[in-house]
């Protein structure tokens, strides 16, 4: 991610686990994952924290080194392309293969299934699904700052080496056999360079002796930052291929690569570095010119010559007061981006600071809820013993209207009894008809009254009766809403609650990352503040010194110190 090459080995005899420890027992395991999904993790999340006027540009390659020939896993068709230079400036070497441009992980994974379908592998004595070549996965990213249109350029070469193996182990034959020859002769070739890198003496590497090394030159001795993977077996039967293998890891390690950063300026970038040098230039030869002329003129009778030779001195000393700057301007220019990244820190923790005032809010709006439920709750009792109450009342009502008409019939009987009085008024004598009238009188009086009482009764019972249904119904209806409501709003208090705890626990680990975070950095801000304290005073010291001495009178070309252009 900032411009270098890099590359990951993996290497080690047959079935100790290379493949294991580049992708896992799956790419799609989280937890056991190998070296390659992780990798590609860490490039997309410095992606995702990078500056927004960087634009990035990322392509996945996949190829195999299979009997001396490279094949494209991506495109399968293309089954022996050939090594090519780099003539655009970076040098190295690359392969015609196919570019898939991705987006996010699982693009990349994508890439690696297709291409992992189309490798090469065979059951062996030793592993059941031996790689029968080396595999390479390259990984282009390419940074553009919009700002300065300069280009940041970076490969990453993930390689699982196919293990070497003995026949007499392993029991290959036929064409098992002959994989097993091209990769122990590939496995010699790199150990034959690595050799060469380490013994001080070769002036020859031989590089091109394999397809393997002709690729990987620039990882095993140029412009990369290159990582050995050593796998070995755990059983002492394999005791001479761990030995070797580590042996190899031993001079390994004594190789020194010098991997630079790939930038590329722009054309309106490098013209106004080219302006800047000129006009530095002009300056300088002014200066040089100047000191000339009065070191020609100087009362002490030097001879130009001499006063050449202080003008190299002064030249000299220059370039060393400019390299102090410079390193001086390094630092400043790290402290710069130390508190740069403090500075996002506070803002993060002010961030942060305003999610906890979030979650306090939160929080109180979960209690005023959960208040409002509690009255809800009181409200739905206060209801249900109202239609308890209802439905006792109606209970009365109903059994009111049974004994009513219970007591219809008997006004009936009365009513055939007043019939019969009635036929009997026909027949009886004369002297009796005026109390026998009196009688029907008040009997047919007592009836119809007893008639209207029942009627009235029984509309007045016919009508509570409807409202209390009705209102019975109401209180169902409302009663069913409320436990809706009051169901609802336990789903939502308890969500809420799980948030705000799960918020909590979050806050708190993210407060004690930060704290840690925040004291390393004050301690290496500290350091460097004290380190610039103390060449800032070495400076100042020097600079007293050539003043004294300039003030002597006894002035040495050696002790005089041209300005230099500091930035703090």
């Amino acid at each position: 991610m900032r411009g270098y090459n890099g590359t990951i080995l993996a290497y080690g005899q047959t079935s100790c686990g290379k493949t294991y420890t580049m992708e896992g027992p799956s790419i799609d395991d989280e937890e056991k994952k190998g070296i390659i999904p992780r990798m590609v993790n860490v490039i997309f999340d410095a992606v995702m924290d990078a500056d927004d006027a960087i634009e990035f540009s990322i392509a996945v390659s996949y190829v195999e080194i299979y009997m001396e020939k490279i094949r494209d896993l991506l495109d399968p068709a293309r089954a022996n392309l050939s090594i090519q230079m780099d003539k655009s400036g970076g040098g190295g070497t690359y392969v015609d293969a196919s570019e898939l441009y991705v987006g996010s992980p699982e693009d990349v994974m994508q890439c690696m299934r297709r291409g992992s379908v189309n490798r090469t592998t065979q059951a062996t004595r030793m592993n059941e699904e031996s790689s029968r070549s080396h595999s390479i996965f390259i990984v282009t990213v390419v940074q553009k700052n919009r700002r300065n249109g300069a280009e940041l350029r970076g490969k990453l070469y993930l390689v699982d080496l196919a293990g070497s193996e003995k026949v007499s182990k392993t029991h290959a034959e036929g064409q098992a056999m002959e994989e097993a020859k091209q990769i122990n002769k590939s496995l010699s070739c790199l150990g034959q360079v690595i050799n060469h890198l380490t013994d001080g003496k070769s002036t020859h590497i031989p590089y091109r002796d394999s397809k393997l090394t002709r690729l990987l030159s620039e990882s095993l001795g140029g412009n990369s930052k290159t990582c050995l993977m050593l796998n070995c077996s755990i059983s002492s039967y394999n005791e001479e291929e761990t030995v070797s293998t580590l042996r190899f890891g031993q001079r390994a390690k004594k190789i020194k690569n010098q991997a630079i950063v790939n930038l590329e300026y722009s054309a309106e970038e490098l013209r106004r570095m080219i302006d800047q040098l000129n006009k530095e230039l002009v300056l300088e030869k002014a200066r040089v010119a100047d000191l000339e002329a009065g070191g020609a003129q100087d009362e002490g009778g030097a001879t130009p010559g001499e006063h050449r030779e202080g003008v190299q001195e002064l030249l000299a000393l220059k370039e060393e007061l400019t390299e102090q700057n410079q390193e001086l301007q390094d630092e400043v220019e790290m402290l710069q981006e130390v508190q740069d990244e403090l500075l996002e820190s506070l803002q993060q923790k002010e961030i942060e600071d305003k999610s906890a005032d979030d979650i306090m809010q939160l929080r109180a709006d979960a209690d005023l809820m959960l208040e409002s439920l509690a009255e809800l709750k009181f409200d739905n009792e206060k209801k249900d013993l109202m239609i308890e109450d209802l439905a006792r009342k109606l209970a009365y009502t109903e059994e009111e209207l049974s004994r009513l008409t219970l007591e219809k019939p008997q006004s009936a009987e009365e009513m055939k009894h007043l019939a019969k009085l009635d036929d009997m008024k026909i027949s009886t004598p004369t002297g009796k008809s005026a109390a026998q009238e009196a009688k029907l009188k008040s009997l047919e009086q007592y009836n119809a009254r007893c008639e209207q009482w029942i009627l009235a009764q029984s509309a007045a019972g016919g009508q509570v009766l409807e409202q209390l249904r009705s209102q019975l119904d109401d209180l169902e209806t409302e009663g069913r809403s409320v436990q809706k409501e009051d169901a609802a709003m336990t789903v939502v208090v308890r969500t809420l609650e799980d948030k705000v705890e799960e918020q909590a626990m979050l806050m708190s680990d993210q407060a004690a990352q930060f704290e840690q975070w925040k004291n390393v950095i004050k301690q290496e801000l500290e350091q460097k503040c004290a380190r610039i304290v103390a060449i800032e005073t070495e400076l100042n010291e020097e600079k007293e010194n050539n003043k004294l001495m300039m003030s002597s009178g006894t002035v040495s070309y050696t002790h005089l110190t041209l300005p230099t252009k500091r930035i703090v």
